[in-house]
């Protein structure tokens, strides 16, 4: 099992990193998807929630595929951030509009 979830694992400007990314995805990608899904999503807040659940997976998918994270690998934990909370949101939204239907 990994150090992932350790606390001593990260220094202070690791776990800010962390903390800032997480919320900045979530933030952003639950505005934009609330905007773009209108109705069919999970309001602003939850797609906030769930795009953050999504960034969080991202990052942990980056950490165990290329190596402990560094805060000069912004690019690639943005992308795996953000594609993860796609895929988060993207297949919620589809159970959610087939549940309805």
């Amino acid at each position: 099992m990994s150090d992932f979830f350790s606390v001593d694992y990260y220094d202070n400007t690791e776990l800010l990193f962390m903390l800032l990314t997480f919320s900045i995805c979530g933030i952003v990608f639950g505005t934009v998807t609330d905007a773009v899904m209108q109705d069919r999503g999970f309001g602003a807040i939850g797609n906030g929630f769930l795009a953050m659940f999504g960034a969080f997976i991202g990052v942990y998918t980056r950490e165990h595929y290329f190596g402990r994270m560094l805060t000069g690998d912004l690019m690639v934990t943005i992308i795996s951030a953000a594609s993860a909370a796609t895929a988060i949101l993207l297949i919620l939204g589809v159970i959610k509009h087939w549940a309805i239907d």
